[in-house]
C-alpha cells in the first residue's frame, strides 16, 4: 500500500511538471508553429493569442498573430486586434493600420475611399495609391485603378502584382451595355444574343415578333377601334422595351461572369503593402 502511494504520488509530480513544461512559451511557440505548418490556421491563432498574452510588448508576435488571422481568412479578427493593439511607436500605428485596410477590403468595405484619401491617415502616398487602386479593382472599376496605380514603384513586387492585375482586367473581353440596347432596339432580342443568352434573344424575338404580328391583325381587322389590336400593341411595346433593358442588363451579368475569372488573380496578388522597419 504504501509503495502504490508513493508511486501516485510520483505520478502526479510528474504530470505536473510535465503539464508546466507543455504551457512553457518555447513548447507554445513550436506547437503553433507547428499548427500554422500543417494549415490548422484557426488553431495556430489561438495558440499565438496565449503568446501574445504571454509577451505583450513583442511587435513580431503580434505581426505573427495577424499573418495567423490572414491564413484563415478570419478579416473581422484582424480589424479587432490592430484596434486593440497598444501603440507604441509611428511604425506600429502604420503597420497595423495597413493590416487593418487590407482586412476591411478583402472584405469589400466599400467605406474606406474616403479614410484612405484622408491626409491623416498613416500611410505612405505610395501604399494610399495602392489601396485605392486594389479598391477600384475589387469593384470592377478597372480605369480607375489604372489611375492610381503608383507606377514609380513597380520595383515593389506588391505594386507589380497588382499592375498585372489591372493589365488582365484590361484585357477582359468585356460586351457594351448601351450597344447592346441599341440592337436590341433595332432587332428584338440581338442585344441578348450579342450578350451570349441565345435562348432568352430567340424567346424575345419570338414573342415580339408574335404580339406585332397579333396588333397588326387586329388594326387590319376592325382598324384603330380594334380592342385586340390595342390589347396586343400594348403587350408587344411592354415586351419590346422590357426586351432593350433586359439586353443592358444581360451585357452586365456577361461583363461581371468574366471579372469573376480574375478573382483567383485577385486573390493571389492583392498582399498587404509593406511596411519597411524604421
Amino acid at each position: 500500500m504504501k509503495q502504490l502511494f508513493f508511486f501516485i504520488i510520483l505520478l502526479s509530480t510528474w504530470l505536473k511538471l510535465d503539464a508546466q513544461d507543455v504551457y512553457s512559451f518555447e513548447n507554445s511557440a513550436r506547437f503553433a508553429d507547428y499548427l500554422l505548418q500543417s494549415g490548422r490556421y484557426s488553431m495556430a491563432a489561438a495558440e499565438m493569442e496565449r503568446l501574445v498574452f504571454l509577451k505583450p510588448d513583442s511587435l513580431l508576435l503580434k505581426t505573427a498573430l495577424l499573418d495567423c488571422y490572414a491564413l484563415d481568412k478570419n478579416f473581422e479578427a484582424i480589424e479587432r486586434r490592430t484596434l486593440q493593439f497598444p501603440k507604441q511607436t509611428a511604425f506600429d500605428d502604420t503597420l497595423f493600420f495597413n493590416y487593418r485596410i487590407w482586412a476591411a477590403l478583402k472584405q469589400k468595405n466599400g467605406q474606406l475611399s474616403s479614410y484612405l484619401k484622408s491626409t491623416a491617415a498613416p500611410l505612405s502616398e505610395t501604399s494610399r495609391k495602392y489601396y485605392l487602386a486594389w479598391q477600384s479593382l475589387l469593384e470592377n472599376d478597372i480605369s480607375q485603378a489604372f489611375t492610381f496605380v503608383p507606377l514609380d514603384a513597380l520595383q515593389i513586387p506588391e505594386v507589380r502584382g497588382l499592375n498585372e492585375t489591372c493589365l488582365k482586367a484590361a484585357r477582359l473581353k468585356r460586351k457594351s451595355p448601351a450597344l447592346a440596347a441599341c440592337l436590341s432596339g433595332i432587332v428584338p432580342g440581338s442585344g441578348k444574343w450579342y450578350a451570349g443568352e441565345r435562348k432568352d434573344a430567340v424567346i424575345g424575338f419570338i414573342t415580339i415578333g408574335m404580339m406585332a404580328y397579333q396588333a397588326f391583325r387586329g388594326f387590319k381587322k376592325d382598324g384603330t377601334s380594334s380592342v385586340y389590336g390595342w390589347i396586343s400593341a400594348g403587350l408587344g411595346t411592354g415586351f419590346y422595351l422590357g426586351n432593350i433593358y433586359g439586353s443592358a442588363r444581360s451585357a452586365k451579368r456577361y461583363n461581371a461572369r468574366k471579372f469573376k475569372t480574375l478573382l483567383p488573380d485577385i486573390e493571389n496578388n492583392f498582399k498587404r503593402f509593406p511596411v519597411s522597419a524604421p
